[in-house]
């Protein structure tokens, strides 16, 4: 074996939408706020599906509703200003 002889499944998690929603719980509740409360929220991922499941699992989009909230726009910087 490898430099690194445990197995996959023996390591802890470094992504994922478990993973997500245990750090964001304790962000929130440490800054004493809940998901609507942030003005602004930066959420970036490498890969499409990573900033959708990142931002179910940070509550700021139901589960199975992030597309749809990306695609209208909501999501997004401009969201504000739009009429």
């Amino acid at each position: 074996m490898g430099p690194d002889s445990r197995g996959i499944r023996t390591r802890p998690a470094t992504w994922g939408a478990g993973l997500v929603r245990d750090i964001a719980e304790k962000a929130y509740a440490r800054a004493g706020i809940e998901p609507g409360d942030a003005d602004v929220l930066e959420v970036h991922d490498a890969f499409t599906i990573g900033e959708i499941v990142t931002l179910e699992a940070m509550g700021l989009a139901a589960e199975g509703e992030a597309p749809a909230a990306i695609a209208e726009g909501s999501r997004s910087a401009s969201a504000a200003t739009r009429p």
